[in-house]
């Protein structure tokens, strides 16, 4: 394997990252202005986000939570030293517990892939819409859910279920800031929560 060949995870990796800073600085600038948001990942993965979050919200304070903890015991592989009041958690959000006890400021749930694989693996159409009503019940009054999506028949499954849960969708469209080397992330949806 010549060198080439070996820095290309390593490029999509880093692409993928430039990808995210983009499009958090873009769409969660324009919601959240507070240097410190509390931000939670549900299905965080490796935290793959956490490098373009910091960028965009030096101070913020981040929860990932993960099911599966084979990534959890790789996040410091990925990311290096994280600094800062950054935790990763592994449980099911499908058990509302698993956000603590306050309302984040953002709520993000990234490529859940409703009707993928993963949803097969997860169970049925009900075990997403409790991690989704889930997480729109996390939210604070002022804050935001930001859903990316890599379809849009993912992205229409995830507006029935936010309407379900009270949200006000206030953007969907794709990213303007797509992974050129990822169908991850083509979609993104936020939403707020319904003012009654």
């Amino acid at each position: 394997m010549d060198e080439g060949e070996q820095q290309k995870p390593l490029d999509l990796v880093e692409s993928h990252r430039n990808s995210l800073e983009k499009t958090f600085s873009h769409y969660l600038k324009e919601f959240i202005s507070k240097d410190n948001p509390q931000i939670v990942s549900v299905g965080s993965g490796f935290g793959y986000e956490v490098g373009a979050l910091k960028k965009t919200y030096p101070n913020m304070s981040y929860l990932g939570i993960e099911i599966d903890e084979k990534y959890q015991l790789a996040v410091s592989k990925v990311n290096g030293d994280i600094s800062g009041d950054i935790r990763f958690i592994t449980a099911d959000a499908r058990d509302s517990g698993s956000f603590g006890d306050h309302n984040w400021d953002v709520v993000l749930v990234r490529h859940p892939q409703v009707h993928g694989s993963r949803w097969l693996e997860m169970g049925n159409s009900q075990d997403w819409e409790k991690i989704l009503h889930n997480s729109t019940q996390a939210v604070s009054k002022d804050g935001i859910i930001v859903i990316t999506s890599d379809t849009e028949g993912e992205v229409a499954i995830i507006k029935r279920i936010l309407l379900k849960s009270n949200i006000d969708i206030v953007v969907s469209e794709e990213n303007k800031f797509p992974s050129e080397d990822s169908h991850h992330d083509s979609f993104i949806l936020i939403g707020k929560k319904h003012d009654i």
